[in-house]
């Protein structure tokens, strides 16, 4: 049976569903690089037709850079392990490059692999950032540092200079500062971290232990630091009695953390929470139920005949329609603690903390859904 037969061509086959996923790339390739069937979404990734796709050879579209580690992936399927993870980028028509990261298996009857992707452009052009970032900050820190500090146990206080008071949002000038008022500064939620970390490396006898700490500080500037410290001076056990250290502004850093979970945790085409951000949010919450003794409402909620539209009207129209239902279900939820995601190609999921009933009316017919 050939890749083609194997798969979109009959609807009984193990992957004929997953031909069918919109969100999943997916493809089936000899070892000689030749794919032998790719789903729309591989040909929409690329905006190549499966044509064109299926003629040539996959390494003629790869990034140079990327062939060698390709070729040792087939190497490694061919000596029989299971499954292998691959990094490529491959050629938009546009001559962009799109990073994939692929799960490919070997089928060894037919003597091709199957590989199912996903998109990773936006995360991995995120990551780059970060590594840009962290190099700069090493190369300034090597010539400046942003701020300086010194902590003596005897006082309990912390001696500043002027560009560490001005990152910790301090009146210039005004001498050291009592470690439980800068404790204070630091934000409600990184406060019991900092506390407890300082108290295990104030307690701590061994002298490779440093004191690394990032958290945000309070203000009408609120922004992150990072504080850096080793001991200066110990008692006879080896606790520190005097420190000190650096501290700088890495609020740009945090930034891009935070966009690099948020994008971990969202539907790339609807912009909503992603499968894996509404299962983990169901799992706080179901585990909050026994505490707050209060109901919790899932709807979960599907598009009717949304494979007909598609066929009948396109892909960028069945696009478009999956992102106004989600902007729907969206703006119909009006209370903050209320959550909707995307679970699969056209189904949706909402999530509605202490509601113990929701109605939906459509076309005169009444559902009431309570968990």
């Amino acid at each position: 049976m050939s890749g083609q037969e194997a798969t979109a061509s009959n609807p009984g086959s193990l992957f004929s569903k997953l031909f069918e996923t919109e969100s999943v790339f997916f493809s089936i390739a000899g070892f000689d690089g030749y794919l032998r069937d790719v789903n729309p979404a591989f040909e929409r990734l690329l905006n190549r037709s499966s044509a064109e796709l299926l003629k040539n050879s996959i390494f003629e579209l790869m990034h140079p850079q990327d062939i060698n580690p390709t070729l040792q992936g087939f190497a490694d399927l061919d000596d029989g392990h299971p499954e292998v993870t691959i990094e490529n980028r491959l050629r938009h028509v546009d001559g962009s490059y799109r990073w994939l990261s692929w799960v490919a298996k070997s089928d060894d009857p037919m003597q091709t692999w199957v590989a199912v992707a996903r998109d990773i452009t936006a995360y991995r052009e995120l990551a780059d950032n970060v590594r840009e970032l962290i190099n700069r900050m090493e190369l300034f820190l090597g010539n400046s540092a942003s701020g300086g500090w010194q902590w003596f146990k005897s006082t309990q206080h912390i001696h500043l200079d002027e560009s560490a008071r001005i990152l910790l949002g301090l009146p210039p000038g005004d001498g050291p500062i009592a470690l439980q008022k800068l404790l204070r500064r630091i934000v409600r939620s990184d406060r019991r971290h900092a506390i407890k970390t300082i108290r295990h490396w104030k307690q701590s006898v061994h002298a490779e232990h440093n004191l690394e700490l990032d958290i945000g500080i309070c203000g009408t500037d609120a922004h992150y630091i990072s504080l850096r410290g080793s001991r200066a001076q110990t008692d006879q056990r080896g606790r520190p009695i005097r420190a000190s250290g650096l501290l700088w502004d890495i609020s740009e850093r945090k930034t891009i953390e935070q966009q690099l979970i948020s994008l971990a945790m969202s539907d790339p085409l609807t912009g909503i929470a992603n499968r894996r951000a509404f299962r983990e949010h169901l799992v706080r919450e179901l585990w909050r139920l026994p505490r707050i003794n209060k109901p919790l409402t899932l709807l979960m909620l599907d598009v009717d005949d949304f494979k007909n539209f598609n066929d009948t009207h396109g892909h960028h129209a069945g696009d478009q329609a999956l992102v106004a239902v989600a902007n729907c279900i969206e703006d119909n939820l009006r209370r903050s603690e209320d959550m909707v995601g995307r679970f699969g190609g056209e189904e949706f999921a909402a999530l509605l903390p202490g509601a113990e009933a929701i109605v939906l009316s459509a076309d005169q017919r009444v559902a009431t859904l309570t968990l």
